[in-house]
This record gives structure tokens, sequence and C-alpha cells, in this order.
């Protein structure tokens, strides 16, 4: 969600934990964003269980936690040691209130997936790190029809 690496997570736990290991769980690193994307995944799940949300999406999961993520901060990049990063996680916390709240965010990921062309049932797709350049190339490019 704030590594901009969801093709990592998407399959390959063992090379994610090799690749980012350095980068999480440091000492001088807020709890917010780890708890945050936690909970992202908790509710996302929670809404597609109860079929709120096709489940086609949950093969993406992770690139649409990224966008998620991209949507509420405007693609600010935000470094998990940055006091400024507690703003951000309670926006997308605070997306959850109702279920309104959450789809109107995740409307416009979902209209960034379409527009990205990006093959969401294909899980190879997801694993490719120019697939996730692509999806923050489209956010940039969409900016203003969001």
């Amino acid at each position: 969600m704030f590594l901009n690496s969801p093709h990592l997570a998407s399959g390959y736990y063992g090379k994610l934990f090799k690749t980012i290991q350095k980068e999480i769980f440091e000492e001088n690193h807020e709890f917010i964003p780890y708890y945050t994307s936690s909970y992202f995944l908790y509710r996302f799940e929670r809404y597609i269980r109860s079929s709120e949300v096709d489940r086609i999406y949950n093969k993406a999961r992770y690139h649409i936690m990224m966008l998620y993520r991209i949507i509420i901060s405007n693609e600010k990049v935000v470094e998990l040691n940055n006091k400024s990063i507690i703003t951000v996680c309670e926006k997308i916390i605070n997306s959850f209130d109702s279920f309104e709240s959450f789809k109107e965010v995740f409307d416009k990921v979902i209209f960034l997936l379409n527009k990205s062309e990006i093959d969401i049932d294909n899980p190879k797709s997801l694993y490719q790190k120019s697939n996730t350049e692509i999806l923050i190339d489209t956010f940039n490019n969409n900016k203003g029809n969001l």
C-alpha cells in the first residue's frame, strides 16, 4: 500500500520479504501505516464477502490498496517514518466510516484499473513491475478526471 510494490505482494511472499525487509518494521517508523494496511485488507475482504464489491477485484487487491492510497494522498509518497503519514492513514481509515465513503474512492480505483487496461484476470500481469508503473502513470494522467 505504501511502498508502491503490489506486484511483489501478488504472489511471491519470499521474494517480497527479501526485497523490502530493510524498508519495513524499522524502529523509527510510525505504527499507523501497518495498521492501515491491515485494516484496509480486513474491510475490503468483508465487502467482497458481502457481495458489495465484485469478487473479481480480490485478485488485484494489493494494486487496489496502492491506488486507493495514491488517490487519497494525491500521489504524495510519504515515508513510513514521516509524521505526515499519520494524516494520510487517518484519511484512509476514515474513508471506511461507511460503505458510501469507501465506494466513492473505490470507484475511482476501478476507473483507473479500467483505464490502464491491465488484465487483472491474468495473475502474471499482476506480478509485473511495469504494470504497477502503468497504474501510477494512469493516475498521473487522469488526476483531473477523478
